[in-house]
């Protein structure tokens, strides 16, 4: 009855080695996704305080 056993939790760890790796290749993508874009937007504010001339503090935006 043991090799059974041995059996049912090497299946059951196969299967969640393989859950666990896809869990983190989704989060690795939606990392590098939300990295870039926001590096992206970081530097498109910069660029366009600095053309207009003004601080890039949400403080000077109103004024």
């Amino acid at each position: 009855m043991q090799p059974n056993a041995m059996q049912a939790n090497g299946f059951f760890d196969e299967i969640g080695e393989t859950i666990g790796e896809a869990i983190r290749v989704v989060v690795e993508f939606l990392l590098g996704i939300f990295t870039n874009f926001f590096g992206a937007f970081g530097d498109f504010i910069d660029g366009l305080t600095r053309s207009l001339g003004i601080n890039d503090s949400f403080s000077a935006l109103p004024y």
